[in-house]
């Protein structure tokens, strides 16, 4: 159930309990006197939204990462795959 129709149904089961006591075990019993407590979490300082995050590397340094297995001289066994990409040219780091 969305946020909005949740609240109408608590506010009619409440509305009800004024009305009159007798409502009240049944409407417990179907689970209408219960107030879904959740809440939307709050956007971030720096952050696109609440738990999205920008790549450390990038912020920072303004630096990103590019692979380069497929470069001339990353084919030897102990190199790093990864490299920083330095204006357009790929160099081992």
């Amino acid at each position: 159930m969305t946020g909005q129709a949740g609240s109408i149904r608590l506010g009619l089961a409440r509305a009800l309990l004024l009305a009159g006591a007798e409502w009240k075990p049944l409407l417990r019993q179907k689970g209408m006197l219960t107030r879904d407590g959740r809440s939307k979490e709050r956007k971030k300082y720096g952050q696109p939204g609440a738990r999205k995050t920008i790549p450390v590397l990038e912020t920072l340094i303004g630096v990103k990462i590019k692979s380069c297995q497929d470069k001339p001289g990353f084919d030897t066994p102990g190199l790093v795959g990864f490299s920083v990409v330095v204006g357009r040219f790929c160099e081992a780091a």
